[in-house]
């Protein structure tokens, strides 16, 4: 999902340049236009009828869409040797329970790639080939943010949500994100609330009651569209705090990103951030654990599912310190980015082919 502006879209992007880097052959299959996902450009994609000559594929899309994935590119995909290609899927998933229906087409591949050791717990016991955590590739900034929090006298304290519909509301919780930031700041005008989304529009009755938000408080913008790579960075460079008091995430790759140019990041202290995020590196809101409503459109149904209720009292005290430039803030803001720069760099993929060789070889 090359030219899809989604996180699934970004991981593959991301993958591609961290194997690109590292000296690999690589070759960039876009199935987006299949999917009707076509959304940005991605001029280093090729279609699924031209030819590239590979012997293992790492395929950046869900269970439900590997088989007509494979199917797709059938004509793309010439192995070496006249062997059958070694097939590593690399999937997303953001609950701790296992998706319905993901067993039968895991068959088809060779190993499966996950994000973090929270989402191979919810696999490992239900599929039967090699699963290896391999987090996702984050580019550095490659330089620190000088401004700091206190610029808010003069320019207003920009506060981000991010989401994407598509990926379920209540699982992002924009909501509880918009009321831990009016908890903390009350009428003050000078702080601003900036929501960042995509395909909410998609979804009117969420859309609305979101909307409403904005429509009461003059502070909060709604952007819905999807925006270019280098735009999105720069949003997240324009922000003096990233919000995320998410019920559950896979990984979080806007959160690293954010981490990775020192933007200080509130988030729920439960599920696959915690595989780059601790108390040293980000702000860390408590929760409770509830069970996931039957109702909800894209994770309700999976048995004993839980998701995280976070403390927005605790996260609303998180944007205070920050605002006042608190002494931990850029000690928090230094973590952030030598963490990112030491755990989720291009070696991750160059360490995971690695072992998938020695295991073809083997």
């Amino acid at each position: 999902m090359f030219r899809t502006a989604s996180g699934i879209g970004e991981a593959a992007r991301s993958c591609f340049r961290g194997l690109q880097s590292t000296g690999f052959d690589v070759v960039a299959i876009d199935l987006s236009a299949r999917f009707d996902q076509v959304d940005m450009q991605f001029d280093e994609a090729i279609s699924c009828d031209q030819r590239a000559e590979c012997d293992t594929a790492v395929i950046f899309l869900n269970a439900p869409e590997l088989e007509v994935a494979l199917f797709e590119i059938r004509h793309a995909f010439r192995a070496r040797f006249n062997k059958r290609p070694y097939l590593i899927g690399a999937w997303a998933w953001e609950l701790n329970s296992f998706p319905k229906g993901w067993s039968d087409p895991a068959k088809l591949l060779s190993e499966l790639w996950v994000p973090s050791n929270f989402v191979r717990n919810a696999f490992s016991e239900h599929l039967h080939l090699p699963i290896k955590v391999v987090p996702h590739y984050v580019e550095s900034a490659g330089e620190r943010l000088t401004r700091q929090p206190s610029d808010a006298k003069i320019h207003p304290f920009r506060c981000l949500i991010m989401a994407d519909g598509r990926s379920s509301a209540e699982r992002k919780n924009i909501e509880g994100g918009i009321h831990a930031f009016q908890r903390a700041f009350g009428n003050d005008s000078n702080c601003q609330l900036i929501v960042k989304t995509r395909n909410f529009s998609e979804y009117q009755a969420t859309w609305k009651a979101l909307s409403q938000y904005a429509d009461r408080d003059s502070r909060i913008e709604f952007i819905d569209s999807s925006l270019p790579r280098s735009d999105v960075r720069e949003l997240i460079a324009s922000c003096n705090v990233l919000i995320s008091l998410h019920r559950a995430e896979g990984f979080g790759l806007h959160l690293a990103e954010a981490m990775a140019i020192g933007i200080p990041v509130i988030a729920t202290a439960w599920s696959g951030n915690l595989e780059f995020m601790n108390q040293e590196n980000a702000y860390l809101v408590d929760y409770e654990l509830i069970d996931v409503p039957s109702t909800d459109p894209v994770y309700g149904g999976n048995e004993n599912a839980v998701w995280a209720d976070p403390d927005l009292d605790l996260a609303a005290q998180y944007l205070k310190s920050i605002r006042r430039g608190d002494p931990e803030v850029l000690a928090k803001r230094t973590a952030a980015i030598e963490s990112v720069q030491n755990t989720l760099n291009c070696r991750v993929y160059q360490s995971a082919l690695a072992g998938s060789a020695a295991h073809q070889l083997s």
